[in-house]
């Protein structure tokens, strides 16, 4: 048996692996504001951390440690990717991290294990608060910068909630889309097309269906 061909072999699908991670959509580096990034656990990698100037990571997870590099501060809240994760009472915590480090002209990357749900929702949230961007203008705004996130339903019902303490106002609304084999789904209405052909119709809204004025 060749056990140093065997060696090299495994080396090799290392090194492949490693790549593959490095260039899924979800280790990519998702470029928000010119000093914030959005990306996955996998992003998280020495190359990446000097490539772009990291100085702050920000871990949204309670499954991932954090990463630590010379010189980059780390900033964590532990967060489950679940639709009941009360994530809304951290949202200012995030938001005051991002900016603090970005007026001393750091550079924060923030991540969740894919970079699709808990951390674009903190994303989002930082936008409304600093940016005074509405709910639907930020998450259409990182959604083009970053084209697979998707918050959990739970937390775009607390994005909703976030937008209305800010604003007075909210710009999207939960809808119940009705399935034709009788499944029912609360679903914001950013995501109404992405369902279209797997439901009947959009029913209405929870303010609706409450009756409650929006």
């Amino acid at each position: 048996m060749n056990y140093v061909r065997i060696g090299r072999l495994k080396v090799a699908k290392r090194a492949m692996e490693r790549v593959a991670a490095i260039e899924s959509p979800f280790g990519r580096f998702s470029q928000v504001l010119p000093y914030l990034f959005l990306t996955g656990v996998d992003g998280i990698r020495e190359e990446n951390i000097r490539r772009y100037r990291i100085t702050c990571i920000v871990n949204t997870t309670v499954e991932v440690d954090n990463v630590h590099f010379p010189n980059v501060e780390n900033f964590r809240i532990a967060l489950h990717d679940r639709p009941e994760e009360n994530i809304v009472k951290h949202f200012d915590a995030f938001a005051d991290k991002i900016e603090e480090v970005h007026r001393k002209n750091g550079i924060i990357v923030v991540h969740c294990f894919a970079g699709c749900s808990r951390s674009a929702t903190v994303v989002i949230a930082y936008l409304m608060k600093y940016k005074r961007m509405t709910l639907r203008e930020a998450f259409y705004f990182v959604r083009d910068k970053r084209s697979i996130i998707r918050p959990n339903c739970g937390f775009f019902e607390q994005l909703i909630a976030y937008e209305k303490r800010l604003f007075g106002k909210t710009t999207v609304k939960m809808v119940l889309l009705k399935g034709l084999d009788g499944f029912e789904i609360w679903i914001p209405d950013v995501y109404a097309d992405d369902h279209k052909g797997f439901f009947l119709f959009t029913a209405f809204s929870k303010h609706e269906r409450n009756g409650k004025s929006k």
